[in-house]
């Protein structure tokens, strides 16, 4: 049993930086399940709801992602981008300092011959 103390804050952040250090150090590894919620308390010596919080603070991290009735699997060893997750390349640029804008270079107009392939995909013009 892995002793915590309420003197060191929070269990569940205690928890949570347990098993973030052994993502990291490779005893839980990538692509691989870490224990259960069950072995966790019994671990820990702590609630449910502990295990719980201390996971899905590591699953906000992008260490672990829980699949309902399959497990917690370790999808990362390193801790995700959270400034740029869910974002596209033009926010990123943006939060880089660049300025974006779109300029129109040139337009130019073609005529297709009646007969041509190009004329029977698109029309005149």
């Amino acid at each position: 049993m892995t002793k915590l103390s309420s003197a060191k804050g929070p269990l569940y952040l205690q928890i949570k930086q347990i098993i973030e250090d052994r993502i990291i150090h490779g005893i839980y590894t990538v692509g691989n399940y870490i224990p259960t919620e069950i072995e966790f308390e019994k671990e820990f010596n702590v609630s449910k709801v502990t295990v719980r919080a201390a996971i899905k603070e590591l699953v906000n991290l992008g260490y672990l992602e829980k699949k309902s009735g399959k497990g917690t699997t370790v999808i990362s060893h390193k801790q995700a981008d959270t400034q740029t997750k869910n974002k596209n390349f033009t926010e990123k640029l943006v939060e880089q300092g660049n300025k974006i804008q779109k300029i129109i270079k040139d337009i130019t107009v073609i005529t297709h011959e009646k007969d041509s392939h190009l004329f029977k995909m698109f029309g005149t013009k």
